[in-house]
């Protein structure tokens, strides 16, 4: 400040000085904080971080978010958030920014962006010294991956419990089999066993008497009950052998397959004058041949013997579409099958006719070779109209 005489000369200067370090050392300090501060955040790679103002407007965003969105600073500051990072028209829902703007207070929450993407967001207020809510920071990491690998970690558990489930179920099933099947041969082995001890006994009684006649018979009963036991047993050695010995499956047009077993049975067909008739244009099935034609065989055979008094017996082997299943079917116009005994017929030694030849372990090892297969087997019956077995081949 200047100082003049009454004459106006200038006579001497006056200044007045401050000492002004400790501020200009909290301007720097701040600054420096500011600068760190930018740094750290602008440095989250893999985290968004922005700064919005109490209208959700964009005032600054680190670097992450900026490569993310391919715009700049400059082009991003005073945009609405939501509109120029969303292309919406409000704010997201779930928005923890927007909550906290509400409230005043942090928020923390996931939400889903329109894209799809799964976000854990966190936001704090900025406020001023009165505590007027001035802006607020979100800070939100992409966790769609971690999402999606829960969710196919959590999908892979409920498809393992089913397996597991389906597996327990199916144990359970095969062990009710198993003891059907044990208490099945031991019953039915045990009858001709029976038989043989007890006409031993008198084979020796008809040999001390010398009644030659009788020893014949008893012997001849004997052979028969020996006999029977051995069709039995290879019944049920057939039973057991199969999926554990099988040909290679090989893709086979299922009509050949019928000429297959046609070749096998073709005269006992003609020899009872019955009509046999095959569908047209059947598919390719992937199976071992041999085995299905063992299994037409079969049925076709059962079809004949239980034609009954039929005057035209006929048989018909076909297919037809169920859904989306490809069923075959072999048909008969014989005696029907009672619906009560549609499951029974497909246990080992099970016959209808007590009195009809055979063992009874065909129908059983006929369901074996197509379960083996992947497929199933099933009776459609009614009263007098003869008799359909249907059953599931995997196609070509």
């Amino acid at each position: 400040m200047s100082v003049y005489d009454d004459f106006g000369n200038l006579v001497a200067v006056e200044s007045i000085a401050r000492d002004i370090t400790e501020r200009k050392k909290v301007e720097e300090a701040l600054k420096n904080s500011e600068q760190e501060k930018a740094a750290i955040l602008g440095g989250l790679k893999n985290v968004a971080v922005e700064y919005l103002d109490p209208q959700m407007r964009i005032i600054w965003v680190n670097e992450a978010v900026q490569k993310s969105l391919g715009f700049s600073m400059e082009e991003m500051q005073g945009k609405y958030c939501y509109e120029l990072i969303e292309g919406l028209k409000e704010p997201c829902s779930g928005c923890t920014a927007i909550r906290t703007l509400h409230t005043g207070q942090s928020q923390e929450g996931e939400l889903i962006t329109p894209d799809g993407k799964t976000w854990i967001s966190c936001s704090n207020p900025t406020k001023d010294s009165t505590g007027q809510v001035t802006g607020v920071v979100q800070v939100a990491v992409n966790i769609t991956s971690r999402k999606r690998a829960e969710e196919a970690l959590r999908k892979a558990h409920d498809e393992l419990e089913t397996r597991v489930k389906e597996r327990t179920e199916e144990l359970a099933k095969k062990n009710a089999e198993m003891e059907r099947f044990t208490y099945t041969v031991s019953h039915d082995l045990r009858t001709p066993l029976i038989s043989i001890s007890g006409f031993l006994g008198f084979i020796e009684q008809d040999a001390l008497k010398n009644n030659l006649d009788r020893l014949k018979n008893d012997i001849r009963i004997v052979n028969e009950s020996v006999s029977q036991m051995d069709r039995l047993l290879l019944g049920t050695l057939e039973l057991s052998r199969i999926g554990r010995v099988v040909n290679l499956p090989e893709n086979v047009p299922f009509g050949e397959i019928v000429e297959d077993s046609f070749r096998q049975i073709g005269l006992k067909i003609e020899s009872k004058r019955c009509k046999a008739t095959v569908a047209q244009n059947l598919p390719v099935v992937h199976v071992d041949r041999m085995r299905i034609a063992e299994v037409l065989v079969n049925l076709i055979e059962n079809s004949i013997k239980y034609m009954g008094l039929q005057a035209n017996p006929e048989i018909e082997i076909g297919q037809r579409i169920d859904g989306k299943d490809r069923t075959f079917f072999v048909r008969d116009n014989g005696i029907s099958i009672d619906p009560g005994q549609h499951d029974k017929v497909f246990e080992l030694f099970y016959k209808v006719d007590k009195k009809s030849e055979g063992t009874g372990a065909g129908l059983a090892i006929v369901k074996r070779i197509i379960e083996v297969h992947g497929g199933c087997i099933w009776i459609e019956s009614e009263l007098g109209k003869g008799c359909t077995v249907c059953f599931t081949l995997p196609l070509a």
